[in-house]
């Protein structure tokens, strides 16, 4: 294996309702485009439709890109 280095977010929130809250953490730390990467099967059975209307509300320019593979 080579050698490799991975960094992450410095911030992890990890609670009930979190996806909820997601606009309003974006627009606390000054984001104003959004994009989310996910697979076509999240998109399908609707786990992102509770999260996007909050990006309306924010007035948070927000894109999918669905095209990733499930489980690569």
């Amino acid at each position: 294996m080579q050698p490799f280095s991975f960094a992450t977010t410095p911030h992890l929130l990890c609670e009930p309702g979190a996806a909820g809250r997601l606009a309003q953490l974006c627009q606390q730390r000054s984001v104003r485009r959004v994009l989310i990467v996910t697979d076509p099967g999240i998109v399908n059975l609707g786990m992102l439709d509770d999260l996007l209307p909050g990006f309306t509300q924010a007035r948070l320019s927000v894109a999918i890109f669905s095209e990733v593979s499930a489980d690569p």
